[in-house]
This record gives C-alpha cells, structure tokens and sequence, in this order.
C-alpha cells in the first residue's frame, strides 16, 4: 500500500506499521478503561494500574518505531525522507493520545464518578462519540483509505465542535466548582484526543508538510491548503 512517498517496499516499513497498530490498540484499551471507571462504576487502582501498563507499552512503540526509522534512514538514505518525517509525526499523536487517556484517568482517581448524575446520559453520549471514533480512524490509516479518512475528518469536525462546546458549558456553569471544573476537564481532554486522532488521519490525505491542518480552528485554516476532495 501506499507509504507517504517512500520509494521503499512496503516490507521496508513493516515493523513500523506493526508498532504503530499495536500503540493504536493499546490506546483503544486505556481509553476503554477509563470509560469503564467514569461510567460503569469498575473500581478505579485495577483500571489505573492496567492503563500505565498500556501506556508503558505505547511508550516503548514510541522509542522503538523511532529507532526503526533511524536505522532506515541510515540504510536508504534520504530518499524516503517524506516517510520518515510522517512515521515521526504519527507516532508522537498517538503517544499524546495515551497521556490524554491517563489525564482522562486522572479525573477517576481523584473521584469523579459520573455513573449516576443528572446529566450522565449525555457525558456517556459524547464520550463514546470521542472515543470510538479511534478504532474506523485506525482502520482507515492502516488501510490508507483516503475516502474514508475524509469521511472520519468531517466527523471528527464535529466531534471538536461538541468538544469545545462541552468545555464552554462547564466553564460558564453556575454548578459547583467540584461539578463543573470536572465536566470542562473531561470535554478539553476529549477534545485532544480527537484532535490528534485527526493528525493520525491527515497522514492519510495531506503531505507532510501540512499534517496538522486540522489541529487548527476552521478560521484559522489556509484554503490552500485544503486536502483534495477526491
């Protein structure tokens, strides 16, 4: 399949992309654990614990792809510079994807239950929309299907958009500190991980030189540099 301009057989890369699906579904996981701990009431020091093995594992993909790409760099040379300079790229979003589910695991361990609240049908909506979203985007990378990648963007518009409006309501509530401040945390830390899940599928349709495009605010965007449609 196509590897972002690299002039290498795809085998070239097979450890990476071996890594970088392995560091995907770890993330998947973290981000499972820490839905069951805000919202199915499982018990917060066994979750913790199984997330930092999962996010020392991310971690390790993270040295270990970077490694890879060294050592393919001094072999090939800097033909497959294109390449390289994404797998970096890639790799660093979906490490941060894995500190965001610690942050996210943060709010568990320092209480914050929202199992049984007033407003628990929409948290749970919105965080399983921000989250599930991962395993199509990892699908569609692995693939490098741009069709679908583009369809996921748009998706993942919206998603920032239901992020952002989630941290202006807690920020504005007239709730108590201890209810609001943990609702706009939960909605800022979704916001991120939808935000580098967006990178992850950027990689898919953009050049590397315009990888976070969507990591900026739709105003803030150069048209230019929108990808191609089709």
């Amino acid at each position: 399949m196509p590897l972002f301009g690299s002039r290498s057989e795809p085998e070239a890369f097979a450890a990476v992309e071996h890594t970088l699906a392995a560091m995907l579904a770890d993330n998947q996981t973290s981000l499972d654990l820490v839905r069951a701990t805000l919202f199915d009431g499982a018990p917060v020091d066994p979750a913790r614990q199984e997330l930092r093995e999962t996010d020392r594992r991310v971690n390790e993909g993270e040295r270990e792809v970077r490694r890879l790409l060294v050592v393919h760099m001094a072999v090939i040379g800097p033909a497959d510079s294109p390449a390289l300079l994404t797998y970096m790229s890639i790799v660093k979003d979906i490490e941060r994807i894995g500190d965001y589910a610690k942050n996210l695991m943060d709010l568990a361990r320092m209480g914050v239950d929202f199992a049984d609240v007033e407003d628990t049908p929409v948290l749970r909506r919105d965080f399983d929309a921000a989250v599930d979203i991962l395993p199509d985007a990892t699908e569609s990378f692995l693939d490098r299907d741009g069709d679908r990648a583009r369809d996921l963007l748009a998706q993942c518009e919206d998603l920032l958009s239901m992020c952002n409006d989630g941290v202006r309501v807690g920020v504005g509530s007239d709730r108590p500190g201890h209810e609001a401040v943990p609702r706009a945390l939960m909605y800022r830390y979704l916001k991120r991980v939808v935000a580098h899940t967006t990178n992850l599928l950027s990689a898919v349709v953009m050049p590397v030189d315009r990888l976070d495009y969507f990591d900026e605010a739709p105003e803030d965007r150069d048209p230019e540099d929108a990808p191609d449609p089709t």
